[in-house]
């Protein structure tokens, strides 16, 4: 069996280096080839904060 790129190209993303690093989303924007923004990045942050709260997967400690 061959293996299939049904999404071709990935980006991959480290959510905690996103989160802290501005160069790092500026890079990914240019890969992803969009026009670089880190309006809203705290809202994203408070929104994944609440989903985890009460988990094993909280990544806020």
């Amino acid at each position: 069996m061959s293996k299939k790129n049904y999404l071709g190209q990935k980006v991959l993303i480290n959510y905690n280096k996103w989160v802290a690093d501005r160069e790092y989303q500026k890079l990914i924007s240019e890969k992803l080839k969009l026009n670089f923004s880190d309006e809203g990045i705290y809202e994203s942050v408070k929104i994944w904060s609440f989903l985890y709260r009460n988990t094993n997967l909280n990544p806020f400690g």
